[in-house]
């Protein structure tokens, strides 16, 4: 039998409707042998195992190659990422999500890259799927680990699904990770997996599709609890980085994070925004990154009274920030 190369974890819950293209897309990948599948059932109320099961009728030879692990009892996205990490066996790791789709050479070719230039991790572009089309995103870092760390501090793209990783990382313990953390969790571990990688590549070419059209995705549904996480989510990327000595060399980064989880509590009332990281200040107006705009309406948050700060996000909800 042979070894497996690729271990693909996707974690299950709630996704009938987009579950089928799912497994599609990756029962037609062109990587053939070597590659496992790794569905993790995290107790989900509808039929999506069914129907990961049916289509896997349609593909007898993936049979073998196909994992179904079952929680006990729902635990949320990032236990279901852990369980299938765990029940991974293969050389590399790589993260689906269940509503999501590949393109069919993805896998063979992010392997085949990792190991013409002995990578620890391999990343491509990928295509934002949204009900006025697609957008096709590409990340150009010239396979600058650097680059690629600075943009997923700052909360830019630190998704778990458009990379592949060596899985003695997360098995050697160098990968740490709170269950309680659902919202947030992909920053947390993209970080902690370029921070433990020696060498990294990364392929401009579009594989992944990131489906933005699931309204559904508790991703996607503001909610304080959410925002919390975020919260956490943050503190703890930063308390890794205190501890390598590494914050004030990502200081701007961060700065962009702390804002993104600052005004997921925007939604909640100026009151609790002006709670979330108050040492950001008027540090803002020295990021390029933040459109001048956005600058003024942070500054008139901070400023104005708190009555009237409600009242003007009440009446600006589709402001961007």
């Amino acid at each position: 039998m042979m070894d497996t190369k690729l271990s693909v974890c996707i974690p299950v819950y709630g996704v009938e409707k987009y579950i089928e293209k799912c497994v599609l897309s990756l029962f037609n990948q062109t990587m053939k042998e070597g590659i496992e599948f790794v569905f993790v059932n995290d107790c989900t109320k509808d039929k999506s195992i069914e129907i990961i099961k049916e289509v896997c009728s349609r593909f007898p030879e993936r049979k073998s190659q196909v994992k179904i692990i079952h929680h006990d009892k729902n635990r949320g996205l990032t236990a279901a990422r852990l369980t299938g990490m765990r029940n991974a066996s293969g050389e590399y790791i790589a993260h689906c999500d269940s509503d999501d789709w590949v393109e069919p050479e993805m896998y063979q070719s992010l392997y085949y890259a990792a190991k013409s230039n002995d990578a620890d991790i391999v990343s491509c572009d990928f295509i934002v799927e949204n009900n006025n089309g697609s957008e096709p995103v590409s990340l150009y870092y010239n396979n600058n680990k650097d680059l690629y760390l600075q943009d997923v501090i700052s909360n830019r793209w630190g998704t778990v699904w458009k990379f592949i990783i060596k899985r003695h990382i997360f098995t050697n313990g160098k990968i740490i990770f709170d269950e309680k953390i659902c919202h947030g969790e992909d920053y947390i571990y993209t970080v902690q997996c370029i921070l433990a990688s020696s060498s990294y590549v990364n392929l401009n070419k579009n594989y992944y599709h990131y489906n933005c059209q699931n309204i559904s995705s508790m991703m996607k549904t503001p909610s304080l609890d959410s925002a919390k996480q975020q919260y956490a989510a943050s503190i703890f990327v930063f308390d890794i980085l205190k501890k390598r000595n590494l914050f004030d060399k990502y200081s701007q980064s961060i700065l962009l994070r702390k804002l993104f989880a600052r005004n997921r509590f925007l939604y909640f009332g100026v009151g609790k925004w002006r709670e979330i990281f108050p040492e950001i200040k008027n540090r803002y107006w020295s990021l390029h990154q933040v459109q001048l705009l956005s600058k003024i309406q942070y500054w008139m948050l901070e400023h104005m009274p708190l009555r009237l700060a409600d009242k003007l996000i009440s009446l600006h909800t589709k402001m961007k920030f």
